[in-house]
């Protein structure tokens, strides 16, 4: 399974009527479907734009932007969900007479390299010897810095002072660096979500606490 980064809004409370119930689930949906927008906004453009939304991540191939997605959910005694609900991720729909404990919204991407971006980590080889790092402005990688392939995928390859060189993709025969290898990379954490969920957070906790009232 890959990876999730993904932040919870949860109300809770010990018997809501139906009627709040889905006061408060369309208070969810509304709240999450903002902050998907309001990040996928911040990854929209370049990394560290004037504009003060834009995040450090930047677009390059647009998969991270158009992978963000939000589900929201109630849970506790009622009858099993519908397909569309199932679709958003939802557990169970209240019955009229069933009683709900939590209202549920969630934020995020399933690309295994999201809580990378998000996070910081540190990679190593599973099962080579070395890691295989594009060489920026390399040949192996496109002008935006989306990769060409593999460097298995490469051929009439050669190494030298550990990087990869190999011939460029275009017309010429011109010998370019290809890839650096590396035993392990450090990447630090560049948050897209996290500052996103702080931007409206206290929108989301206006917004319930109307309900209240």
């Amino acid at each position: 399974m890959p990876a999730k980064s993904k932040v919870k809004v949860v109300w809770k409370g010990e018997d809501f009527k139906r009627a709040l119930h889905f006061d408060m689930k369309k208070k969810m949906e509304l709240c999450c479907r903002k902050i998907e927008a309001d990040i996928k906004v911040s990854i929209s453009g370049p990394p560290n734009t004037v504009n003060q939304q834009s995040s450090m991540v930047g677009t390059r191939s647009g998969a991270l932007r158009a992978s963000i997605t939000s589900n929201w959910t109630g849970g506790g005694n009622g009858s099993p969900p519908g397909a569309k609900a199932k679709a958003r991720g939802a557990t169970s729909i209240p019955d009229p007479g069933g009683t709900v404990t939590e209202v549920r919204g969630v934020v995020g991407t399933n690309l295994v390299y999201g809580p990378v971006h998000e996070f910081g980590a540190t990679i190593k080889p599973k099962t080579k010897k070395w890691l295989t790092i594009p060489f920026p402005g390399g040949g192996a990688v496109t002008a935006l810095g989306v990769g060409r392939g593999s460097a298995r995928e490469f051929k009439n390859t050669f190494i030298a002072n550990d990087i990869i060189f190999g011939q460029s993709t275009g017309k010429s025969d011109k010998i370019v660096p290809l890839f650096i290898l590396k035993k392990s990379v450090t990447i630090k954490a560049r948050p897209f979500i996290r500052p996103a969920i702080d931007r409206n957070a206290s929108n989301v906790r206006r917004v319930f606490l109307e309900l209240k009232k």
